[in-house]
């Protein structure tokens, strides 16, 4: 009862590091078997491997891919930093880039880099900015409800709050560059942002 479910189009049981098993009456839905709870889950865009991210209650976002072989998912890795659950995930175009929220008002920016310094090179994730210590707008632990890649610029991002407000940040330098605050028109937290790249 306390399992997280996570949609799939599969009709097997998720194989490798995270053992699940199929929901007795909807065998399109697998069980996670984990005492944290799936807060948010999206798949990477276009072109490449694709991933499934799943944010969960804890802090951590877990990626999946697609296992061809058994028709399940497998956990590929575990990103860990954040202090109080995670509220929303966007993928870059490329799907090598995601951006978290989290209540604990920390917005972080993560990537795919190779290392090399191994006798075999292999893709990691590390965390490149938390805009919670780099941003002079992010320093009061208001908790950010959604957060997305601009459209056309994506070292920007777009950062909406509990406080009402949505903040255009700087991946690079953590910088604020446009913000419009609390209004007669924005009368709750922000809970989604959405752009429009026309």
């Amino acid at each position: 009862a306390s399992a997280s479910t996570v949609a799939s189009s599969s009709s097997h049981a998720t194989t490798g590091a995270l053992a699940s098993e199929l929901h007795p009456s909807h065998p399109d839905l697998i069980f996670t078997p984990r005492r944290s709870r799936v807060t948010v889950a999206r798949w990477s865009g276009h072109g490449g491997e694709k991933t499934l991210a799943l944010g969960r209650d804890t802090g951590e976002v877990e990626l999946m891919r697609p296992n061809r072989e058994s028709g399940g998912l497998d956990l590929v890795d575990t990103l860990r930093g954040h202090a109080s659950a995670v509220t929303d995930l966007d993928w870059s175009a490329g799907g090598n880039e995601l951006v978290t929220s989290s209540a604990d008002g920390d917005v972080r920016h993560w990537s795919k880099s190779v290392d090399v310094s191994m006798e075999v090179s292999r893709n990691e994730w590390r965390c490149n900015r938390s805009l919670l210590g780099d941003s002079s707008e992010l320093v009061d632990d208001v908790p950010t409800s959604a957060v997305r890649f601009h459209p056309t610029n994506p070292n920007m991002v777009l950062v909406g709050r509990a406080d009402r407000t949505v903040t255009l940040v700087n991946l690079s330098t953590g910088a604020t560059a446009a913000r419009c605050g609390a209004n007669a028109y924005m009368r709750s937290a922000v809970s989604s942002v959405c752009v429009d790249s026309a």
